[in-house]
């Protein structure tokens, strides 16, 4: 309604003005005829102040029009830029969501299969402790001072059997923890190996969604870029015309011609700014 109503007074201020432009006229062709020629100058004065006045008020709509245009174009680069944003944080967002799960899910499973494993490896470890030959010997000795009533010196090997005995126990212990320790240490490397190029997986596909985001970034820029030289050249064109200024041939032939708007040949912001790009591949 604001609209229509902001039409209809230019509507009439335009026949206000064509009227009294045509009355002045009529007057000054009178006052030609009847040679009264220094009032038809002064009638050819008023004509000329008229156009002036009415050009400077054009000028000024026109501007203010060329003012609203540029605003109309930020205000949907802006809005644009923030669904492009969105988007793409709503992308890499869902890729490290899907990545935690995965890297989350193979930890799980990881140490499900590293605690098979420890009890595996323990399981099938020996588990019968073996003297030395040494210690065997010794062992020999001591039941031979014994059946030779040598008691003292069966006493002296016992004594040094029972050390040999645990430390050798103690040894065997640590050995095969050892053993145990070294597979499941190679057995970790496995699993790490694996979950790293899981993860390697992930930076090779966020790289790629960064890359592409950025491409996209720059191809609505450049595009945005064009539009504005092409609008700022167009409004330019409108100016020159309406001061009456020299302009080319081409200028005068620009689809930008006074009174024509920017704005309806490119109402739609898929037109001049973001062309939504199918982000499959990169999901």
């Amino acid at each position: 309604m604001q609209m229509e109503n902001s039409s209809d007074q230019e509507e009439v201020s335009e026949e206000s003005f064509n009227s009294t432009l045509q009355c002045l006229k009529d007057l000054q062709r009178e006052y030609e005829m009847q040679e009264k020629y220094a009032e038809a100058e002064k009638i050819e004065n008023k004509i000329q102040k008229l156009k002036e006045k009415k050009r400077k008020k054009d000028i000024m709509k026109l501007k203010n029009r060329q003012k609203s245009e540029r605003h109309s174009i930020n205000s949907i680069y802006k809005s644009e830029s923030k669904n492009f944003n969105n988007r793409w944080e709503s992308v890499l967002s869902s890729n490290l969501e899907k990545y935690k799960v995965q890297e989350e899910e193979l930890i799980k499973k990881h140490k499900k299969m590293y605690e098979d494993e420890k009890e595996t490896l323990e399981k099938n470890a020996p588990c019968f402790f073996k003297p030395s030959a040494m210690l065997l010997n010794t062992i020999k000795c001591k039941e031979k001072a014994v059946t030779s009533k040598k008691y003292r010196e069966a006493q002296k090997l016992a004594k040094e059997i029972e050390s040999a005995l645990e430390i050798e126990k103690k040894m065997y212990i640590e050995n095969r923890q050892a053993k145990i320790d070294k597979q499941l240490s190679i057995f970790q490397k496995k699993l790490d190996k694996e979950l790293e190029v899981l993860r390697l997986k992930k930076e090779a596909e966020l790289r790629e969604i960064n890359k592409q985001r950025l491409y996209e970034r720059e191809n609505m820029e450049r595009r945005v870029e064009n539009i504005c030289r092409e609008l700022e050249n167009a409004q330019n064109i409108q100016i020159n015309i309406a001061k009456g200024l020299h302009t080319t041939n081409a200028g005068r032939q620009s689809p930008y011609k006074s009174g024509s708007s920017f704005r309806s040949d490119h109402s739609s912001p898929s037109k001049f700014l973001v062309h939504k790009k199918s982000i499959s591949k990169a999901t």
